[in-house]
């Protein structure tokens, strides 16, 4: 049985976003739940400031939007003004302010060697609802989480061809 077209694209544009924040972003990231915990030491120090990305809504590439959130997080006891969480949330920011990432097709890729290739004519678009481009879409924090500062960190994306008049589908 083969996969949906529509799958497909919605991996690609969610791995290039990825690929993208992972050389761009230098605080330690994962895909998992907020509540995440690399190290599992509740109030340790062992990374400070982390961040925990997950997609709230997976639609670009079929006329819709992707929505990504992302947690920056930081320990409360090794940044008691939230410094740290502030300064991650910045540098969040800056990394994705672009008028666009490019798509890449993950399809042929196998092995982490295997190279990806770009797709000709189509990007990503960060755009809030508003049309305002590379910004996000809403900051909230940072706020205390138990022994955590949390920065919820939205961000908006879609393809330039869902953003055109033309249909592709």
């Amino acid at each position: 049985m083969s996969v949906p077209a529509e799958s497909l694209v919605g991996s690609n544009v969610e791995l290039s976003i990825q690929r993208f924040l992972a050389s761009r972003w230098t605080v330690p990231a994962s895909y998992v739940d907020a509540d995440f915990d690399p190290d599992g030491l509740g109030g340790g120090a062992s990374k400070p400031v982390w961040g925990a990305l997950s997609w709230v809504e997976q639609r670009a590439g079929t006329k819709g939007v992707s929505l990504l959130q992302i947690d920056v997080v930081s320990r409360r006891t090794a940044d008691p003004l939230a410094r740290l969480a502030r300064a991650a949330r910045d540098s969040l920011v800056l990394a994705l302010r672009v008028r666009s990432i490019p798509l890449y097709d993950f399809s042929g890729v196998v092995e982490e060697e295997d190279e990806e290739t770009p797709i000709a004519g189509n990007v990503v678009l960060v755009q809030t609802a508003d049309g305002r481009i590379g910004e996000p879409s809403g900051i909230v924090g940072p706020s205390p989480d138990r022994e955590f500062w949390r920065v919820v960190v939205t961000y908006r994306f879609r393809l330039l061809s869902d953003a055109s008049a033309a249909d592709y589908y």
